[in-house]
């Protein structure tokens, strides 16, 4: 499967032979964009879901690093990714958006957009898809269990010995 993942759990970003390579340590990959935004492919990782740094070689294949201390170094440099300077010009890939989420690359005054992903792509990131299959899940369970509900809820009672009674009639 070759489709473009949300992301999340970004470890670093590399800008080497005009293209983006974006580590994920969550889903074990890097993902290539070119310099316009547009995403290109990915490179597998063997890092486990754990933290690691990485370089691009001049073929663009990653050397991944494994690196257990990574999360505290990334609280302290808050949302700034990665920083690049070459002579005066500078440049800082940032993360300005989480929902939906757009990373941005600030450099010589001006501001341009590199990478931005739909809400729904976001929506499927690591931390908010369990929510929603949560949440999907009471839906469903509402759905499936309207009458019942409708039954308990309009009998006479604290809400309470309702919750209590409905409990036990879905569990029989």
């Amino acid at each position: 499967m070759n489709a473009e993942l949300p992301l999340f759990g970004i470890q670093g970003i590399v800008e080497r032979n005009n293209k983006i390579y974006v580590g994920l340590g969550y889903y074990n990959r890097i993902q290539m964009y070119d310099l316009t935004g547009n995403y290109l492919g990915y490179k597998k990782t063997n890092n486990y879901s754990k933290d690691f740094d990485f370089t691009i070689d001049d073929n663009g294949n990653p050397k991944v690093v494994v690196n257990y201390y990574k999360e505290e170094l990334n609280k302290m440099l808050k949302n700034v990714l990665k920083s690049t300077c070459i002579g005066d010009s500078c440049i800082n890939y940032t993360i300005e958006r989480r929902v939906p989420l757009r990373m941005v690359c600030y450099g010589h005054d001006n501001k341009k957009v590199v990478i931005q992903q739909s809400f729904f792509k976001t929506l499927w990131s690591g931390p908010v898809h369990p929510w929603l299959v949560g949440v999907c899940g009471v839906i469903i369970f509402c759905l499936t269990n309207f009458s019942r509900i409708w039954q308990v809820f309009r009998q006479a009672g604290d809400k309470r010995s309702k919750f209590k009674m409905l409990l036990q009639e879905t569990l029989k």
